[in-house]
């Protein structure tokens, strides 16, 4: 079984995101060197990926969330579990945090997503998080 343990599929946030921006050559952004654009990332299509992922042996891809500052910004929980619930055991799901959140916050999004078919961790970036409330 292979698990692609960081994939961007093209839900809407990703979408927005310099992932799937075009810069002035026609490449996408960050640049891949050596490397073209699959399809479902240039057509920005759910079908395609999942045909990408069956012919490369892919069973599940992990989708992680994240709540970060600028320029990486947000993706949702929300949308990972419309993604999940619309293409049920083809993607699992790692809730994002902010850590500028009250902890009690923290943990009660942990206790939300796990409820939620399809989760199944919880991804922070600790470097990329706003400052954390002083206390």
């Amino acid at each position: 079984m292979a698990i692609d343990m960081r994939l961007r599929p093209p839900i809407p946030s990703f979408v927005r995101s310099t992932i799937f921006e075009k810069a002035e050559a026609g490449t996408y952004r960050p640049t891949r060197m050596g490397f073209s654009r699959p399809p479902s990332a240039e057509q920005r299509s759910m079908p395609l990926l999942i045909n990408e992922m069956d012919d490369a042996g892919i069973e599940y891809g992990v989708i992680m969330g994240r709540y970060s500052a600028g320029p990486l910004g947000c993706i949702p929980n929300e949308e990972l579990a419309s993604c999940l619930e619309q293409h049920p055991g083809r993607f699992l799901a790692w809730a994002g945090l902010d850590l500028s959140w009250p902890m009690d916050d923290c943990l009660r999004e942990i206790d939300r997503c796990l409820r939620i078919p399809g989760f199944k961790g919880v991804s922070i970036d600790p470097a990329l998080s706003r400052d954390p409330p002083i206390r």
